[in-house]
């Protein structure tokens, strides 16, 4: 299955699950007391929103037999920094009341980056080195967003650009904003995170 397809596929999981904690009003896309370090969300997520589908299915591709290449994005400034308690709620997403709708939750890495699927283990941004475990891209690198949406972001993208975005750092500092939106496009929503 092509990335692009399987990111969405974890997408609506995310969203099923944030949809069903709180009645449909929305809520974190993943617990807020899960530690990825210590448990493993994609066998968790399945089991809580599809149970009756296997769970290394989602996330197992056949050129990585035994490995996933979907990696939740964590690291400081992330949509999922552990460190300061910051995790998209989709109620921001639903009501645009901090419009959360192109926060970074997941990229595809290359197959020389990917982790067992079954064990604990994601892409955690080094923003001095923001392409540090990301592996050999095979073209554009795929990013689902908290949208459900998935961004392909050019594999040649400038290092200061690439982590200014997986850092959420938005709006753009000023010194960045031509390259971000020559990336992005100029029309990307202005987007933040509360501290």
């Amino acid at each position: 299955m092509p990335p692009k397809t399987q990111l969405m596929n974890i997408g609506v999981m995310f969203h099923v699950y944030a949809e069903g904690i709180t009645g449909g009003s929305g809520g974190t896309i993943l617990p807020p007391d899960l530690d990825p370090t210590t448990t493993n969300w994609r066998q968790w997520l399945p089991e809580e929103t599809e149970p009756e589908d296997s769970a290394e299915a989602y996330f197992v591709r056949s050129d990585t037999p035994g490995k996933t290449r979907y990696l939740l994005i964590t690291g400081p400034g992330t949509a999922f920094d552990f460190e300061s308690d910051r995790l998209v709620s989709l109620i921001d997403v639903e009501t645009d009341r901090r419009p959360s709708a192109f926060f970074p939750l997941v990229v595809v890495v290359g197959p020389d980056a990917a982790v067992p699927w079954d064990q604990p283990g994601d892409f955690v941004l080094d923003p001095e080195n923001p392409r540090q475990g990301l592996g050999i891209p095979e073209g554009p690198i795929h990013v689902l967003v908290a949208d459900g949406t998935v961004r392909e972001i050019p594999a040649d993208v400038e290092d200061e650009v690439l982590a200014a975005y997986l850092q959420c750092l938005l709006p753009v500092p000023p010194e960045l904003e031509a390259k971000f939106n020559e990336t992005f496009g100029a029309g990307i929503k202005q987007v933040w995170l509360e501290d």
